[in-house]
């Protein structure tokens, strides 16, 4: 007698949930493989072979990865470029239809609303979600105040409105629908509760407010009524003190970001002198200071008042609900140029963070045209579904990038049913085969199993079939809906179902899908906007290959599927449309009609060449772009666009789906 053990390869099987938000099929679980020899009068040796079928979904946010997750989708200004109904940044659009002539901060609600002030109007404009002009809040507000050079923009978790007035040294509170709320601070000074150079505003979760004053370069604590708290972070030249802030954020989590500018020309602070930071402190633990990061840049180019080097620092700092911080910076607080002398524009620079000052990406914003004695302030605001805006005053620009989700799938809360082989063992001068299993799943009680036999030792139609003579009554516990956590027994006559004068090594698969899921593969659909001339549409994020059919085929053999048959090492139709067709050839290769089965059984069709070449494309017609993936399956995806879909090279037995 001898015992031994081995490993050999099964492919991957697999379940489906459309729309689960799985990106990519699972993977194989080989959990045990064993080998016992079994009577020399039979002949037989049994292998013991585990394989998970799977489906599972994933339930809450998804977590952010740094892969290009933003992309460019429109931009409104006056550069010509199409707007989105009234949202017409041209000077000649009346401010009464919501055209906006010189933005400044932009923010934007809980329910996707987006707040635009602007400078040359004295007004703050309110759009849709889509764009469509709902109010705007106009001078003469509260009896008569009015706005004076509105910057920064913040809105809170009901939709207040915060608006950092630097003329009226105050926040103006506003409600969502744009009625007016309160006024806090308004005292120019350096005394505590006075103000001077309000730049930006932040409001905690609990509601308290949070003031940059760029004039007395510190940041002031509002309660939410409005009346004054303390000087939470003073002016200083130490790395946790502030020199001309610029603009704050503050994370969920309460930590408080803070960008600082020396304000001046390029001739008077160079490339890391201190002054051009991003700050970060933790108001938790009495605002302490956690780092500080350089973001200067140096722009070589021959400017016709001061020449050589152009500096820039950090301007805007805001986070996204995922904990992502998000920098833009530019030439903030100074003069654009001396004048139109021809020479190149400063950049705008956008940098993504985590919250512990790593930097992830980094990124060039299409502004930074020239202009004559404009202040030049770019801000930026994130919505509640990850898109960006950045408004630039000068070019009187406003540009949307969209959150493309990648790869970002949390681990899934609900678990899969995972089965193992215990044991196998032959009896003693008979051909009955004890099979022992059982099926883990933390959070479902029942499950489906299956079970195929394979006769030499690989994964091959040719050499398969399933067991049907189980006896002692331990039918029940296999093909059939079986409870998890317990230890099942089969008792398989082999000799019934396998001539006993026969040689054969079999391998036995142990098959088990969670009851809760429904489909037969697991991919991830994505949801693409109309564009291109053509309507919405949902496609799978990655192609089925011939690999894929071959997991469903074993899938419908082991659970008896009525529509099939296996015979000669081929599956053939059974019945309907498909009597007496090919399906899946002994090479495992799926047919025409095998592949039209598969489909019909999973509700989806294949995707016409005009839907895949518009998914590959992405956002910008007559161009594929490529990214690596930062998570891949199996090899899947190969590479993903600004969509997500895998535009990896598959060549041409590869086939996306779209559902019916």
């Amino acid at each position: 007698m001898k015992n031994t053990s081995t490993n050999f390869e099964f492919k991957a099987l697999s379940t489906a949930c459309p729309k689960s938000g799985l990106p990519w099929s699972l993977p194989a679980i080989i959990q045990r493989i064993g080998c016992k020899e079994i009577q020399p009068d039979h002949s037989f040796y049994v292998f013991a072979l585990i394989v998970a079928l799977a489906c599972c979904t994933f339930a809450g946010r998804a977590f952010a990865q740094p892969q290009d997750n933003w992309y460019a989708w429109h931009t409104y200004g006056n550069t010509g470029i199409t707007s989105l109904n009234c949202m017409n940044t041209s000077p000649g659009t009346a401010a009464t239809n919501g055209g906006i002539s010189s933005p400044y901060g932009i923010a934007v609600g809980p329910d996707g609303r987006i707040f635009v002030a602007d400078h040359s109007y004295g007004l703050i404009q309110c759009y849709s979600s889509n764009g469509a002009f709902m109010f705007s809040i106009t001078n003469g507000f509260n009896g008569g105040q009015n706005f004076s050079q509105p910057l920064g923009m913040i809105t809170d978790k009901s939709g207040n409105l915060y608006v950092a007035d630097n003329g009226n040294n105050c926040v103006f509170e506003f409600g969502s629908n744009g009625t007016f709320v309160q006024e806090i601070g308004g005292v120019s000074g350096t005394s505590p509760g006075q103000l001077s150079g309000v730049r930006d505003v932040a409001v905690a979760a609990n509601g308290q407010i949070y003031i940059v004053e760029n004039g007395n370069s510190r940041v002031s604590q509002f309660n939410p009524n409005g009346t004054f708290n303390q000087i939470l972070i003073n002016s200083g030249s130490l790395g946790s003190q502030l020199s001309s802030p610029v603009s704050i954020a503050i994370s969920d989590a309460g930590e408080i970001l803070v960008t600082q500018d020396y304000m001046s020309y390029q001739s008077e602070v160079t490339e890391g002198g201190g002054f051009r930071m991003l700050k970060a402190f933790n108001t938790n633990a009495g605002t302490n200071f956690l780092f500080q990061i350089d973001l200067s840049d140096a722009h070589g180019f021959n400017d016709g008042c001061f020449g050589g080097t152009a500096y820039e620092g950090p301007c805007c700092v805001r986070v996204d609900s995922s904990g992502l911080v998000h920098v833009i910076s530019g030439a903030c607080g100074s003069k654009y140029d001396c004048g139109n002398d021809g020479e190149n524009p400063y950049p705008i620079i956008w940098r993504v963070f985590n919250l512990s000052g790593t930097q992830l990406q980094y990124n060039t914003l299409g502004f930074g045209y020239e202009s004559t004695a404009e202040i030049f302030w770019p801000c930026q605001a994130i919505g509640p579904d990850g898109t960006m805006f950045f408004v630039d005053q000068p070019t009187g620009q406003i540009q949307q990038y969209l959150y493309a989700k990648r790869e970002q799938d949390p681990v899934p809360k609900n678990a899969p049913s995972m089965p193992e082989v215990l044991s196998v063992q032959q009896r003693t001068n008979s051909t009955i085969i004890d099979i022992y299993y059982h099926v883990t799943d933390l959070d479902d009680s029942n499950t489906f199993a299956g079970i195929l036999i394979f006769t030499n030792g690989t994964q091959s139609l040719s050499d398969c079939f399933q067991p049907q003579t189980f006896v002692e009554g331990t039918g029940t516990n296999i093909n059939a809906v079986v409870p998890t956590g317990q230890t099942l027994h089969l008792a398989w006559n082999a000799g019934m179902d396998w001539s006993t004068t026969n040689t054969a090594n079999f391998v036995v698969g142990i098959i088990a899908k969670d009851l809760r899921q429904g489909g037969l593969l697991d991919f991830h659909f994505l949801d693409l906007p109309a564009d291109h001339g053509l309507p919405a549409l949902e496609i799978s994020a990655t192609p089925l290959i011939q690999s894929d059919f071959s997991q469903v085929w074993w899938w419908l053999l082991a659970t008896n599927d009525p529509g099939i048959s296996l015979s000669n090492g081929v599956i053939h139709g059974v019945g309907g449309a498909y009597n007496g067709l090919a399906l899946c050839n002994g090479d495992n290769n799926t047919t025409t009609n095998g592949q039209a089965y598969i489909y019909a059984k999973m509700n989806v069709r294949q995707a016409t060449t005009t839907e895949v070449a518009w998914a590959s494309e992405g956002p910008n017609v007559g161009i594929t772009n490529q990214w690596a993936p930062t998570i891949a399956v199996a090899g899947r995806p190969k590479a993903v666009n600004e969509y997500g879909f895998d535009t990896g090279n598959w060549g041409t037995n590869a086939w996306w789906i779209v559902p019916q």
